[in-house]
């Protein structure tokens, strides 16, 4: 006897299971849900434990699940079948088998409406090769997101648009730096299970998108795809919809791969931060006087995940005075740049470079002090997700002693 405990279990094992072993789909439903107020993560809980595996024993392929970004009691997911025949016997047998008819109560509870599902064919469509599904409880994998942009077109033109999308529409988003990751447009055939409707009212071609996060998204949208979008109105039936999703932790859709370098060692620092400095009052002068004093940083993403910099207020005893850190990756050597640049002072000092290694951050580049040259030696240390360290230290002899002349303790807050 199955118990639900060994059915688990079992689903676990083959949520490894590469998903290249399921044909690409011929059909693909763009399904929207519109949730009771405050049930979505409800209803994606129990679809992640029951509605998965389940469904594709029968011969569906969950494509995505997603959160969309704009509405919160909005669910969205794709769906897909070999064909029309493959579709009606997957349907009629998830939606009178045994797990819907366990769970269809709690399910129905979390949804206001389910009608509005676009039946889709592929102009494009995802490639899935070595895929694998993460296993039941998994979170989100990371801050992606995935847009759908949903484009009107006149019945009938699928083939041409498809043609456009291929030749001018595609190649642009590629060199934008944001390639589509799937492309599809309605399919014209009948509905092979009636008892789910699927929208008659609406002719689409719809293509998918992948951004690392929220920010990149956004340069994109207002950058490229703003001008991109008001070339491509004239050619449409109607407005374009940009469905902006967050994909839930068993998607197999997924964002982009990230880089396995150091892009993001710096994300720890990204937000607002109350600052406690100390600083010596005479450097490479054999001082041990301190001068302690407050401030405060707010850090932010730039380039895509690339850059970062931080606003500071540093908050001295004779004045405050406004500062700007600005750090930069170099992808090719796999090496931060690091700028800062006070208010006070015309000119930006010169960067230090380096990397982290075993969680201590390291930067070192060249500078003058009083008129000889030094070495300058940034270093990040004792990192949580609520605080860090940093000091400055300087070498008058090519790195042979060090002497730490600042230190900064960072306490996140809101």
């Amino acid at each position: 006897m199955m118990t639900r405990r060994t059915v688990l279990a079992a689903a676990a094992s083959l949520a490894a299971l590469p998903a290249a072993a399921a044909p690409a789909p011929a059909i693909v439903e763009l399904r929207q849900y519109r949730m009771r107020p405050g049930r979505r993560d409800a209803l994606i809980d129990l679809f992640e434990e029951r509605f998965i595996e389940s469904q594709e024993a029968l011969g569906a392929t969950v494509l995505g699940t997603f959160r969309d970004l704009d509405d919160p009691d909005r669910f969205v997911w794709l769906r897909g079948f070999a064909g029309p025949k493959a579709r009606h016997d997957a349907l009629d047998g998830f939606y009178t088998g045994p797990v819907w008819q366990e769970n269809r109560t709690a399910a129905n509870a979390t949804i206001a409406d389910s009608d509005d599902v676009l039946q889709l064919a592929p102009a494009g469509g995802f490639d899935l090769a070595g895929r694998s599904r993460a296993p039941i409880g998994a979170p989100p994998q990371g801050q992606a997101v995935v847009t759908a942009t949903v484009c009107p077109i006149r019945r009938g033109e699928q083939a041409a648009f498809a043609a456009i999308y291929a030749r001018d529409i595609a190649p642009v988003l590629a060199a934008a730096g944001a390639p589509a990751i799937g492309a599809y447009a309605t399919d014209p055939s009948p509905n092979s299970y009636p008892r789910l409707p699927v929208r008659e009212d609406a002719t689409v071609f719809v293509w998918f998108q992948a951004f690392p996060d929220a920010d990149a998204q956004g340069r994109f949208a207002a950058g490229p795809g703003a001008a991109f979008y008001r070339g491509l109105a004239p050619r449409l039936a109607g407005p374009i919809e940009v469905l902006r999703l967050s994909p839930t932790g068993r998607s197999l859709i997924q964002g982009p791969p990230v880089p396995a370098d150091g892009r993001k060692d710096f994300d720890f620092l990204i937000g607002s931060w109350r600052v406690r400095h100390r600083r010596l009052k005479a450097r490479l002068a054999g001082s041990s006087d301190w001068a302690p004093f407050e401030g405060w940083c707010q850090c932010r993403k730039t380039m895509g995940g690339l850059g970062n910099a931080d606003d500071n207020l540093l908050n001295l005893p004779e004045g405050a005075y406004a500062a700007y850190g600005v750090r930069r990756f170099d992808p090719k050597l796999n090496r931060w740049s690091i700028w800062w640049l006070d208010a006070r002072y015309p000119n930006i000092e010169p960067p230090v470079h380096g990397g982290f290694k075993d969680g201590v951050g390291t930067f070192i580049g060249e500078d003058t002090f009083e008129g000889r040259p030094i070495l300058v030696r940034f270093t990040w240390s004792k990192i949580t997700a609520d605080a860090a360290h940093w000091s400055q230290a300087f070498s008058p002899d090519n790195g042979k002693t060090w002497e730490v002349n600042w230190e900064m303790d960072f306490e996140r807050v809101g």
